[in-house]
């Protein structure tokens, strides 16, 4: 089973630098002493409960990342080549006109007859 490509404490990191929250009041905000601190950006993992914690006290939902991942990994793992995609136009009667819908899809049509 493949592992994954998350560094959990770099993404921790990012969003303390983006709050421009120090490490110090991190570790307080945590109850946790600043060396603790220090030990969980460095880790490329942590614990769920940890993770819940951390994302409460920083208001950001980490879990994100994994499920990205995940849905990602899903899609990786398609065998096909290709998919099928539909897509539904709403087009008032100038825009019809205007792009040439009309001859179009009669000439799509009939090619295919």
């Amino acid at each position: 089973m493949k592992t994954t490509e998350i560094n959990i404490g770099k993404e921790i990191e990012k969003i303390l630098n983006l709050q421009a929250i120090t490490k110090a009041e991190f570790a307080r905000k945590m109850e946790i002493t600043p060396q603790s601190a220090d030990y969980l950006l460095k880790r490329s993992s942590i614990d769920v409960e940890n993770l819940l914690k951390i994302s409460r006290v920083l208001s950001h939902d980490f879990f994100v990342l994994y499920q990205k991942e995940l849905h990602q990994s899903n899609f990786d793992n398609i065998k096909t080549q290709s998919a099928k995609v539909v897509v539904e136009v709403e087009l008032n009667r100038d825009d019809i006109v205007r792009l040439k819908l009309n001859e179009r899809l009669i000439s799509l049509l009939t090619k295919q007859e």
